[in-house]
């Protein structure tokens, strides 16, 4: 078939490029969202903003999940995530990931891999996912339980991986391109970290850690706060200056923030709107005890999908996210370093409990990228540096 030259071949980032440019905002389809099959995790990471213990009770039954996963799949979504706490606590998780994969989601997973059995590697490389993200918590063993705070949580964590990385080996190729269902690059197994005052001295490790493995390697700086409103997160970031210093050791992270700033140059569109993202429009996120939310981390406003269905949830969240309108002039609005910011409804949540605060750790480390890029490489207009 690939030699037809009717049925031209694509690869995966313009698939869904198109994918999901047909899904347009007036259809308002739910085409990618998450679902946390728990809260609990077996690991008490530091910097965690979800974790419950193990002791914990309010995973749905089975039933349920499953019943939510259908009317997922019903509503037209195609990319879902299964994310926890650590999925793997639950002993069904096996049976809840079948269901998934035979409902035709392309399903990525993130898990710590520390619970990763033969037998789950079988049955992933059986039902190939998406894509397996491990988040790794440092490349030693004395800086990764720093973080865990788990005995032993390492040794687990790196036989985890092995077994996902023969599991996941990359489908051999077909043609001159990825299919739509293989991850970019060809691999489906991501070694990522969360960037911590902990950890970030050993981020090259990590780096070298997933190149063994044949896996992509990506981390994040930027630590939200937990959305119980605990503290912990916030004492184990990294201060402003060492999350430029970071991004900026990385060649390809300084390419990245001179694309966005060169694409999102200028102010803003200003917006009577909380929500500027796709919370709501084309994105969902589903918590442990089975409410519907905008996003994993904008959790102010929730459907409970234990009393209602799916369809019903996500009309409601159209509605919701319609009227969530501002109450008061905010900066960020109309802010021209917008696209070196990560400043959204959900971190205004979780720092101060209110989508609509600015997060004054954020807006330091835009204006701290946005004053080396202009040291870099300065935007002029008309002859002035804007």
């Amino acid at each position: 078939m690939r030699d037809c030259p009717h049925i031209p071949e694509l690869k995966y980032s313009e698939f869904s490029r198109r994918l999901r440019g047909g899904a347009s905002a007036d259809e308002r389809l739910p085409i990618s969202g998450g679902v946390e099959l728990t809260a609990r995790c077996n690991l008490r990471c530091a910097h965690c903003y979800v974790n419950e213990p193990l002791s914990a009770r309010g995973d749905l039954e089975a039933e349920v999940s499953e019943r939510i996963l259908s009317e997922i799949a019903d509503a037209g979504c195609l990319w879902l995530l299964l994310t926890g706490g650590e999925p793997l606590v639950r002993e069904d998780f096996p049976r809840l990931y079948r269901f998934a994969k035979n409902k035709g989601f392309l399903i990525t997973l993130f898990t710590n891999a520390t619970l990763v059995t033969p037998e789950h590697a079988a049955l992933l490389k059986d039902l190939k996912p998406f894509r397996v993200e491990v988040t790794v918590y440092g490349a030693t063993e004395q800086t990764y339980e720093r973080v865990t705070r788990v005995r032993g949580s390492f040794r687990q964590c790196l036989k985890g991986i092995s077994r996902l990385a023969a599991a996941l080996q990359p489908d051999p190729p077909t043609g001159p391109s990825s299919g739509p269902g293989t991850a970019p690059n060809g691999s489906r197994l991501c070694l990522k970290t969360m960037a911590l005052s902990l950890n970030a001295h050993e981020l090259k490790g990590i780096e070298r850690l997933a190149q063994e493995h044949g896996a992509i390697f990506r981390y994040d700086p930027l630590v939200m706060g937990r959305i119980d409103g605990k503290e912990g997160p916030r004492r184990v970031r990294m201060s402003p200056a060492d999350v430029l210093a970071v991004d900026m050791a990385d060649p390809r992270r300084v390419r990245e923030w001179v694309k966005a700033r060169e694409q999102f140059r200028g102010p803003l569109r200003e917006s009577d709107r909380v929500f500027q993202c796709g919370g709501g429009v084309n994105t969902f996120f589903v918590e442990a005890k089975g409410r519907l939310v905008m996003c994993p981390v904008a959790r102010s406003w929730g459907y409970d999908l234990t009393r209602g269905t799916f369809q019903e949830g996500w009309a409601q969240a159209r509605r919701a996210r319609r009227g969530m309108m501002r109450t008061r002039p905010s900066p960020c609005a109309t802010c021209h370093l917008a696209g070196l910011c990560g400043q959204c409804p959900g971190w205004g949540e979780t720092e101060h409990g209110d989508p609509e605060a600015r997060v004054e750790y954020l807006c330091r480390i835009a204006h701290l990228r946005a004053d080396y890029l202009e040291r870099l490489s300065p935007i002029r207009k008309g002859g002035r540096t804007s």
